[in-house]
């Protein structure tokens, strides 16, 4: 995962790390605190920042990536069972 600095803020994921359902998901759980826009290339999938609510500009790009990684752990545990 990168973080890319404003005012264009992105994050891209990498997918051989992350699953591209988690990042998905991810996206869902906080399209409420910013507008959120996804984009899949060959083997990332960035997601555009912007619109952020202000009580959350200083966490939102993190608890996002954080909520993404969890999923991805979720989704391989759920695989392997």
């Amino acid at each position: 995962m990168v973080l890319v600095p404003e005012p264009d803020a992105r994050i891209r994921f990498d997918l051989s790390l992350y699953r591209r359902e988690a990042i998905e998901e991810a996206v869902a759980a906080f399209a409420s605190f910013a507008a959120l826009t996804l984009t899949v290339q060959d083997d990332v999938v960035e997601v555009a920042v912007s619109e952020v609510a202000p009580a959350h500009v200083e966490v939102l790009e993190h608890e996002l990536a954080n909520f993404a990684l969890f999923q991805t752990a979720v989704l391989a545990r759920g695989a392997q069972a």
